[in-house]
C-alpha cells in the first residue's frame, strides 16, 4: 500500500501542472534529443459513461460499436490502456496492452498481457482460504512478493524438490550457467594465452583500524567453509570420452595448492564465475563470521544440498518456455502448416545437410489409403508407400522449403491410392528403388486408451533377433518417425537406422544432430534462423563447434629470434671445419661457405649497389651456388625472390619487372 500512496500523491502533484506544454519542460531541462525515450510508453484512463455518451438524433440512438485499430501501426512502442464504465450496474473496467510490432512480435505481446493479468489477479482476486498468503495479504507486502511467472510455470517449479542425491558422490554433468561461461571463455579467448581473468570476481575489504584478526583463527574459519561448501573446490574439465563438460569436486585432503594469502590489513576473496554468483557472498560472509566465532559449520554431508545434486535435478526438471515441442507445434499453428508437412521439410533438409548438400532427394512416405468410407471400420492393411521426390534450392530459406514441401506432398497425396508395384512396374530398370531404404512416417494418437474405466498407456517396444544378442532390427536403413499426441499435446521423434549400415555412437550422433537443427529452426530466440538459406543452418554439435573454433584458433606467438645470416656466422665460429652444405659430391664447410657468401656480397654491394630491402631475383638450378646466392642476398639485407629455370624466358623477364628489382634484370642474366 505505501508504494501506491507514493505514486498517488506523485500523481497528484503533477496533475497540478498539466496545462504546462510538454516542449517547454523539454527545453527547459535542455533535453537535446528529438524524440525523449518516455514518449514510447504511454498511460491512459478513459472514463466512459453508457448513459451520457450515447448518440441521440431526434429520438433515435444510436449504440456505440468498438473500432479495431490496424494492427501494423501503433503511435507508441507500448501503451497501457484502461477504460471504465462507472453508469452500468455492474461496474466494468477492462485494459488493452497495444505494442508495436517493430519492436514486439505477437507472442512477446500475449506474453506480457498473461503476465500482467495475473500480476493483477495476484493483488484484487479473492482466492481459497487454503493459500498461505491471500490477494488482499500482497497488498500490504512488499512489491517484491508479487510474482511475475505465470501460473503454469511455479506449478513446474514446485513440483520440482531438490535434495541430496544418495548415488551421486564428487563428480556430475556441469550446469547450463556454467557450460555458457566454460564455452564462452574459449570461442572468445585464446586458450594458450594467460588465465582469462574477465570471469574473475574480486572482494577487496580492509580491516578497520581499530578492530584486529586472528589470521589463524580465519584460516580456519575458511578451511570450514571449503568443506561445507564443496563448489570452492570444483574443477570443471571437458571429457574427451563423452565430449561433456563435467564438474569434478576435489578431495579436501588432497588439495595441495595454497588456498589463502594474507595481505597486512587486506583481504581479498577472489572467485570464479563459473563457480559463483553475487548472492553467493553473502552466504560466504554469514559462514565466515559463523564459523571464526564458533570454529565450527554446522554440515552433515548425508543430507545436505550440493549445488552439484541442484545440477542434476535442474537438468530433469521440465521448461516450459523452452520446450521444444511447444515450439515445433506453436511455428505450425501460427504460420497455418500441417504438422505432417512441417516435420516433413525439416526431414528433408537434415538429409540435406546429412549428404553435404545433396539437392535431389527421394524418400518414402506411408500413407493409409482408407480414402472411402466403407473402408474406415474395417481392419487391415491398407498401407501403402509413396515416393516423395524433392529438389531443394539450397539459397531458398526453410520456410519457402516448408511452402515447397507442403504444395509437393499434397499434390501426392491426391494419388496415394496408386499401389507402389503399379508405379514400379513401369520402370522395369528398377529393381530396388533407392527410396524404399530412407523413409519417413507420422504417426497421430488421437485420443487415450479405455477398456472399461482402465486407461492404458503404450510402451516403446523394439524387436529382438533373438535371446542372447541384443540387436534391435529396422525395416528401412533409415527412417524418421514423427509421433503426435493429441491428448497431450506434445510431438516425438525416433530414428530407426540400420545396425548393418550404421554403428551405434553414429545413430545417436545424428539423432543429437537433429535435435539441434529443431531447437535452431522453431525456438523463438532463434527466430532470424528461419530466415537464412538452408546452406548456411549448420548442423554441428555444441562440442564440434569449440573444437572447429580450437582448430581454426592458429595464431602462435613466436619468441624474438636473431636473423637466418647472423645464425650462419654463429655456426661458423662454433664449428668452421664441419660441413655445412653438401650435394651429391660436392660440399663446402663452413669457412668455405662464408668465404664465397662474403665474395658474392662484395659484388652486389660494389657493383649492383644493392641496398637493404632490394627484391634480388635468382635463377639458379638446385646446387651449392644456390645457397651461397641465397646467403649472399640475405647478408646485404636484400630480399631473396627466386625463379624458376623451368619457366620461359619472357615470363622470367616479365616476373623480374614485377618485382621491381633494381638490380634483378641483370643478375638474373648473368646467373643464366
Amino acid at each position: 500500500m505505501m508504494e501506491s500512496a507514493v505514486v498517488q500523491n506523485e500523481l497528484f502533484s503533477i496533475i497540478g501542472h498539466t496545462h504546462y506544454p510538454l516542449q517547454q519542460l523539454l527545453e527547459d531541462v535542455d533535453y537535446k534529443h528529438s524524440s525523449a525515450a518516455f514518449l514510447n510508453i504511454l498511460f491512459d484512463f478513459i472514463t466512459y459513461s453508457s448513459d451520457t455518451d450515447l448518440l441521440s438524433v431526434n429520438q433515435t440512438q444510436f449504440q456505440p460499436v468498438p473500432l479495431k485499430q490496424m494492427q501494423n501501426v501503433v503511435k507508441f512502442d507500448m501503451k497501457l490502456l484502461f477504460f471504465h464504465d462507472p453508469t452500468v450496474k455492474n461496474q466494468t473496467i477492462s485494459c488493452s496492452l497495444i505494442c508495436s510490432q517493430d519492436v514486439f512480435d505477437i507472442e512477446t505481446v500475449e506474453q506480457l498481457s498473461k503476465q500482467f493479468q495475473h500480476l493483477l489477479s495476484q493483488l484484487f482476486v479473492k482466492h481459497s482460504s487454503s493459500i498461505k498468503i491471500t490477494s488482499f495479504d500482497l497488498v500490504n507486502q512488499p512489491i517484491s512478493k508479487l510474482s511475475f511467472c505465470l501460473e503454469n510455470v511455479p506449478k513446474e517449479i514446485q513440483q520440482t524438490i531438490f535434495h541430496r542425491l544418495p548415488n551421486i558422490k564428487n563428480e556430475g554433468p556441469a550446469s547450463y550457467a556454467q557450460s555458457h561461461i566454460w564455452f564462452d571463455e574459449r570461442i572468445r579467448f585464446d586458450r594458450d594465452k594467460p588465465q582469462v581473468v574477465i570471469n574473475n570476481m574480486p572482494f577487496l575489504y580492509r580491516v578497520h583500524s581499530q578492530h584486529t584478526l586472528s589470521t589463524t583463527q580465519l584460516r580456519r574459519a575458511l578451511q570450514l567453509i571449503l568443506t561445507k561448501h564443496q563448489s570452492l573446490r570444483t574443477s570443471i574439465i571437458f571429457d574427451n570420452e563423452t565430449n561433456k563438460l563435467i564438474q569434478r569436486i576435489i578431495d579436501i585432503n588432497a588439495h595441495t595448492r595454497k588456498s589463502f594469502t594474507f595481505i597486512e590489513n587486506r583481504i581479498i576473496f577472489n572467485f570464479h564465475h563459473v563457480l559463483f554468483d553475487f548472492p553467493s557472498m553473502k552466504i560466504f560472509l554469514h559462514d565466515l563470521n559463523q564459523a571464526y566465532i564458533s570454529n565450527q559449520l554446522p554440515i552433515n554431508h548425508n543430507t545436505d544440498l550440493r549445488y552439484l545434486d541442484y545440477t542434476l535435478i535442474e537438468q530433469q526438471m521440465p521448461m516450459t518456455s523452452t520446450n521444444l515441442s511447444y515450439d515445433f507445434l506453436n511455428y505450425a499453428l501460427t504460420n497455418n502448416i500441417e504438422l505432417q508437412h512441417l516435420a516433413l521439410a525439416a526431414y528433408y533438409m537434415f538429409l540435406f545437410k546429412l549428404t553435404n548438400g545433396e539437392r535431389d532427394i527421394c524418400i518414402g512416405m506411408n500413407t493409409h489409403t482408407r480414402y472411402k468410407d466403407e473402408l474406415k471400420s474395417i481392419i487391415g492393411l491398407y498401407e501403402n508407400l509413396i515416393p516423395l521426390r524433392c529438389q531443394l534450392d539450397r539459397d531458398g530459406s526453410f520456410h519457402e522449403l516448408v511452402e515447397y514441401v507442403q504444395e509437393m506432398a499434397t499434390n501426392c497425396i491426391k494419388y496415394s491410392y496408386f499401389p507402389l508395384q503399379h508405379i514400379l512396374a513401369q520402370h522395369s530398370d528398377c529393381s530396388k528403388p533407392t527410396f524404399l531404404d530412407v523413409s519417413f512416417d507420422f504417426v497421430t494418437i488421437e485420443k487415450k486408451i479405455m477398456i472399461g474405466d482402465s486407461e492404458l498407456c503404450s510402451i516403446p517396444l523394439s524387436i529382438t533377433i533373438n535371446e542372447d544378442e541384443d540387436e534391435d532390427v529396422s525395416k528401412f536403413d533409415f527412417i524418421l518417425t514423427i509421433q503426435y499426441d493429441l491428448t497431450i499435446n506434445q510431438f516425438s521423434c525416433i530414428i530407426n537406422a540400420s545396425l548393418d549400415l550404421f554403428n551405434q555412437e553414429t545413430i545417436n550422433k545424428i539423432s543429437q544432430q537433429f535435435h539441434s537443427m529443431l531447437y535452431d529452426l522453431f525456438t523463438s530466440v532463434n527466430d532470424i534462423m528461419k530466415n537464412k538459406s538452408i546452406y548456411e543452418i549448420s548442423i554441428m554439435l555444441p562440442n564440434e563447434r569449440l573444437l572447429i573454433q580450437s582448430m581454426n584458433n592458429t595464431q602462435v606467438l613466436f619468441p624474438s629470434a636473431t636473423c637466418i645470416h647472423h645464425e650462419f656466422i654463429y655456426q661458423v665460429t662454433q664449428h668452421p671445419q664441419k660441413i655445412a652444405v653438401e650435394l651429391d659430391e660436392q660440399s663446402l664447410t663452413y669457412t668455405e661457405l662464408l668465404y664465397y657468401v662474403q665474395q658474392l656480397s662484395l659484388v652486389l654491394l660494389n657493383k649492383y649497389n644493392v641496398k637493404s630491402g632490394d627484391i634480388i631475383c635468382q635463377c639458379v638450378e638446385r646446387s651449392l651456388s644456390m645457397v651461397i646466392g641465397i646467403l649472399s642476398i640475405i647478408m646485404v639485407g636484400g630480399a631473396y625472390c627466386p625463379l624458376s629455370s623451368q619457366d620461359p624466358s619472357q615470363r622470367l623477364q616479365i616476373l623480374v619487372k614485377e618485382t621491381r628489382s633494381e638490380s634483378g634484370d641483370e643478375f638474373y642474366q648473368q646467373s643464366l
